[in-house]
């Protein structure tokens, strides 16, 4: 790729975005970081890619599902990490899709749906989708309409990571590292990037990595 006189590409772009994350260091620091912010005891215990590979259903007439990076939790339990720079009906359905696949796709003939983990679509995106998503971090999962509660616990829980609600964040030197997660990932110029990273290891190997790729 030619870089001379365009501009800034970095981790919002979403093929960066997929080569940089199918990292297992870099994706692990990243959802860990992000377990901690929703105050889960989780840790990562390992990442798998399927970088341009497709799962093709059973019919003929099946929709290719292209699997990106999916992460497997201490529990069992798996993400699946996504980059939308435009997330809209048609993204959160493909989202879903994507969740659903992976839920469904768990169990071995003969396996006990007992056994069926819970399936995270963890979607990084700008924007106030359905104008209901007002922090960060936005979870949905199946509830209960009247009391909020949830169906079962090993089901399938979409997330919104709102990048641009980061503005409204006043900048602490201390804050949550997924904080700084995002703002790094947001970052709009080399320099801010670099700011960000200053005597952080994941995130100036994570610069150099995007400096390699392009």
């Amino acid at each position: 790729m030619k870089t001379k006189n365009i501009d800034f590409i970095w981790l919002t772009n979403d093929l960066v975005f997929k080569h940089i994350f199918s990292n297992e260091d870099i994706a692990k620091d990243y959802v860990n970081s992000y377990l901690s912010y929703i105050g889960s005891p989780l840790k990562v215990k390992m990442v798998k890619t399927s970088k341009q590979k497709y799962l093709q259903g059973n019919k003929l007439k099946s929709r290719d599902y292209y699997l990106d990076i999916l992460i497997i939790l201490s529990n069992g339990e798996m993400f699946n990490l996504e980059m939308y720079n435009n997330f809209g009906s048609i993204e959160c359905k493909k989202s879903l899709s994507y969740a659903s696949l992976l839920y469904s796709q768990q169990l071995k003939k003969g396996d006990s749906f007992n056994l069926i983990k819970k399936v995270t679509s963890l979607n990084i995106m700008k924007g106030n989708f359905q104008n209901v998503n007002k922090k960060l971090v936005n979870i949905y999962t199946i509830s209960n309409t009247i009391n909020r509660e949830n169906l079962i616990e090993e089901s399938i829980e979409m997330s919104l990571i709102r990048l641009d609600i980061l503005q409204k964040i006043p900048y602490d030197v201390n804050e949550e590292r997924y904080i700084r997660w995002c703002r790094f990932i947001d970052a709009k110029t080399k320099e801010e990037a670099l700011k960000l990273a200053e005597g952080d290891d994941v995130f100036m190997t994570t610069i150099q990595m995007v400096d390699e790729f392009l």
